[in-house]
């Protein structure tokens, strides 16, 4: 087989001649026949150069497909509104990710029944669409020429806010503001203003599928359905109609409910994900999408109030409803909604986890001795010297180094033996700068404020897993210190691992607080 000059141009070679699936393995091999690479590790830069290439899509479990292959009739649904069909024109956003390969204005439109649906150039009067329309075309058409619409139609702002708008801000306005909020926009006096801008507006030329003769042949109305199939050979988007009275609303239901589980596990480990990267697999992973589609990706995300869309223009982002970009401060009207709903929900969790914790350290801090709770009356032989910040740091290490020693005579690896003693030191560390303590010392009030207060506000990492982690190995260390007869009773750290499912969930909880909910900052800490 010929060598090829450059790894890139082998990968190429191998990815244009992917009849189907392949895997990690049988890719690097199939590489590796075209290109002799002198690299330590070169299936790392192949697997590299392939999680950027656009026409390559990575199915999961090792496994890889050409795009056009994976969305060989691929179907979707589309839910056109009544402004999309009174107009002819899609949304351009039903189209996404697939546009990345198929951009519809470049893409021939078909209908089952063999119809071509030609690009046309339709002729708008801006002046003359009813409410909907106009909002539809500034909503989509003119935002996605990348440009604001209301400049594009030289609207003054203060025009669509009203003649009463004040740009003096004051203090005292705050009041009035949080009433306004609560009233409706009168939308019909705002877009008699807007259409009295537009009404010496020249008509304008739209370059567009025109469907309009289509859903007049159809007798297209709202509520029916596009049944959308990808042809890539063919660069085509055949269109076929579905009434909403055939429309199978159990399965699809049930294909909502399968795509919505894949979107969540997709988004698990970074909060946010492309949204290729989640929706171009499951046209490999779930079979029903080349045969009965449920909902757009995007009525399924816009519906599941733990999501969210970025929305990035020429591309999409889903992510989880908990997580916060810092321009946050302009957000659509569905993002909105969900956060209120989120935090509505959150002030609940927390009401409920407080009620929880105090019901839970009650019950664990029920001593039976004085010394079980740890402290000076727990410590066998109490040091006779004033403690320092040197003197503590040199007895915690001599303490953690004893409980490491004591480990490996059990029979521990020293890998583990290690990982114990370093979640001890987490707690070592605490005493010494924040107590002046050493371990012996410590109670259940020090391993409480460690476990519930300190670790989850201090620690940027800090997770869920980990705190449990160190539940388990302090109660150890506490056990080696009763056997080495340091102190009388480990029952403080007995106590707190058994609150350590709390510890992890305030965490997680703490987490997914938004950046600017004070309020429920307090609320959680107790301020």
């Amino acid at each position: 087989m010929k060598q090829e000059a450059s790894l890139k141009k082998a990968i190429d070679k191998v990815v244009a001649q992917m009849t189907g699936v392949m895997t990690r393995q049988e890719i690097v091999a199939a590489v590796s026949k075209r290109f002799s690479s002198k690299a330590k590790n070169p299936a790392s830069s192949i697997m590299n150069d392939l999680r950027y290439r656009r026409n390559v899509v990575l199915l999961g479990n090792a496994r890889y497909g050409r795009a056009d292959q994976v969305l060989d009739g691929a179907k979707f649904r589309i839910r056109p509104t009544a402004a999309e069909i009174s107009l002819g024109l899609l949304n351009g956003k039903w189209f996404k990710p697939f546009d990345e390969f198929y951009v519809p204005i470049k893409t021939t439109f078909s209908t089952s029944d063999g119809e071509t649906i030609p690009v046309t150039t339709k002729t708008l009067i801006y002046s003359e669409l009813n409410n909907e329309e106009l909002k539809f075309l500034m909503a989509s058409v003119l935002e996605s020429l990348g440009q604001d619409p209301l400049s594009l139609l030289n609207i003054p702002a203060d025009q669509l806010i009203g003649d009463d708008f004040d740009d003096d801000w004051d203090e005292d306005d705050e009041q009035d503001e949080e009433e306004e909020e609560e009233e409706e926009i009168d939308e019909g006096a705002t877009f008699a203003r807007i259409r009295e801008q537009l009404k010496d507006m020249p008509p304008q030329n739209l370059e567009m599928h025109d469907l309009t003769p289509t859903f007049a042949r159809w007798n297209f109305q709202p509520g029916d359905s596009l049944l959308v199939t990808l042809k890539p050979q063919d660069k085509t988007y055949l269109f076929e109609p579905e009434p909403a009275a055939e429309c199978r609303a159990e399965l699809v239901e049930q294909h909502d409910s399968e795509l919505r589980q894949l979107i969540h596990k997709g988004i698990s480990k970074k909060q946010r994900e492309y949204a290729r990267e989640i929706i171009f697999p499951t046209y490999a992973n779930l079979n029903w999408t080349k045969d009965y589609p449920g909902s757009h990706w995007l009525e399924v995300v816009e519906k599941d109030d733990e999501l969210r869309l970025l929305n990035f223009g020429h591309y999409q982002e889903i992510a989880s409803i908990d997580y916060q970009m810092f321009f946050d401060f302009v957000l659509d009207e569905t993002t909105q909604r969900k956060l209120k709903k989120r935090r509505s929900s959150l002030e609940s969790e927390i009401h409920d986890f407080l009620n929880r914790f105090d019901e839970a350290i009650t019950q664990a801090t029920n001593f039976s001795k004085p010394f079980e709770q740890g402290g000076r009356e727990n410590v066998i032989s109490k040091l006779q010297r004033v403690p320092t910040a040197e003197s503590t740091f040199d007895d915690n290490n001599q303490l953690i180094q004893n409980f490491f020693e004591a480990q490996k005579q059990r029979g521990k690896k020293e890998s583990d033996a290690g990982k114990r003693c370093s979640d001890v030191a987490w707690f070592a560390n605490y005493l010494g700068n924040y107590e002046t303590m050493t371990l012996e010392f410590a109670s259940f009030d020090e391993l409480e404020t460690f476990f519930f207060d300190w670790y989850p506000r201090k620690v940027i990492n800090s997770t869920a897993n980990h705190v449990k982690q160190m539940a388990s190995s302090l109660r150890d260390y506490y056990r080696f210190l009763v056997a080495s007869n340091v102190i009388r009773s480990a029952a403080f750290a007995e106590a707190m691992y058994e609150l350590r499912e709390l510890a992890g969930e305030k965490i997680e909880l703490y987490h997914r607080l938004p950046a600017d909910s004070e309020d429920l900052m307090a609320m959680l800490w107790d301020w």
